[in-house]
């Protein structure tokens, strides 16, 4: 997928994100949804479809591979947890080239 046709994918990467995770780690359902979530409501850009290849551990600097479809194209993001307080996970959403 071409980042430049998908501006609100692309800007995703200055964006980080709160999510309470379940004991380990983020469910990858959550993870889905909140990408989901915040590309609709921060952008207006309806996405059609969002997974995660697994779940992300509640340690800072793990990370996770998800695909995002917008507009009929793939674009692959990395979620990275950039701290852990307790439960709650601050993770940024990058989109891959």
């Amino acid at each position: 997928m071409r980042l430049t046709s998908l501006t609100p994918v692309a800007s995703l990467a200055a964006v980080s994100l709160l999510l309470v995770g379940c004991g380990s780690h983020v469910p990858s359902e959550e993870i889905e949804t909140t990408m989901s979530d915040e590309l609709e409501s921060t952008f207006g850009v309806e996405v059609e479809d969002a997974t995660c290849d697994d779940n992300l551990d509640a340690e800072e600097g793990e990370e996770v591979t998800c695909t995002v479809t917008v507009e009929g194209e793939e674009t692959e993001v990395l979620v990275t947890a950039d701290s852990v307080d307790g439960d709650e996970v601050y993770m940024t959403f990058e989109p891959q080239e």
